[in-house]
């Protein structure tokens, strides 16, 4: 009875310490590099802080970068860049020992995400008002009105629609939710489309060897300029640039 009873425990502590290991746990995020006028405010306030380097963003914050302004946010092995007068929201943000999901929000402005590989069951989001686009470890740029993926491929939906988006392509989404058809980017903008995926990947690593060595980033920011400098003049931008809406759920 005694030996029965003991099992019945250690199946109970077992089934508990699963369940625990299971449930996903808050993820942290950092923002770097910062540029200008950038601000950050918390879901529960009304009032905006200027944030610096090292500023933790959790689930509720927003971030918003002023004219000429940019920012990096970065947790695990997913970094974005928040362009000039853009507002970005994180909507969830955690983990467990299996699967991770950032649901992340876009107001206004642009952002450029480096995605790092995530198994089927992870889910990354970006949403905005006009469409649904999934992703699994990829690096594209988000507008108001434009997707444009550098690399891996997207699921862009939006009313009844799906388009897929290859690598070198962009789509535009319509207030009303009207998906173009894919189209090739130009060369000069995937040249600056490259040198945003450097600077994220030199991000990454700064970000990890922060969190290895207890550093500051002022001793490893010098060790992470992997970016290439722009040889070749921005053409002139594709008519409807300036924002795109969208979502992106990489559930699938």
């Amino acid at each position: 009875m005694l030996k029965k009873f003991g099992v019945i425990i250690f199946a109970v502590i077992i089934t508990t310490t699963m369940a625990m290991a299971a449930m996903a746990a808050p993820v942290t995020a950092h923002i770097t590099r910062v540029s200008g006028d950038v601000s950050i405010k918390a879901e529960s306030g009304s009032a905006w802080s200027p944030a610096k380097n090292g500023t933790k963003v959790v689930k509720g914050d927003t971030v918003k970068c002023g004219a000429n302004a940019s920012a990096f946010i970065s947790w695990g092995d997913n970094t974005i860049k928040l362009n000039a007068m853009s507002v970005f929201t994180v909507i969830a943000l955690d983990k467990d020992l299996v699967t991770e999901k950032s649901a992340l929000k876009l107001t206004e402005g642009k952002v450029f995400a480096r995605v790092g590989k995530l198994n089927k069951d992870s889910v990354f989001t970006i949403q905005t008002p006009n469409a649904v686009s999934g992703v699994r470890g990829t690096a594209f740029e988000v507008t108001v009105e434009k997707i444009s993926v550098l690399e891996g491929s997207i699921s862009v939906k939006a009313l009844d629609t799906e388009v897929i988006i290859d690598a070198g392509m962009y789509v535009e989404v319509s207030p009303e939710g009207v998906i173009s058809q894919p189209e090739i980017l130009p060369q000069g903008y995937m040249q600056n489309l490259q040198q945003d995926l450097e600077e994220c990947k030199d991000i990454t690593v700064e970000q990890t060897t922060i969190q290895d060595t207890g550093a500051t980033i002022n001793d490893v920011i010098e060790t992470t300029t992997n970016v290439i400098p722009v040889t070749d003049m921005l053409p002139e931008l594709l008519p409807g640039f300036g924002g795109l809406q969208f979502n992106i759920d990489i559930s699938e």
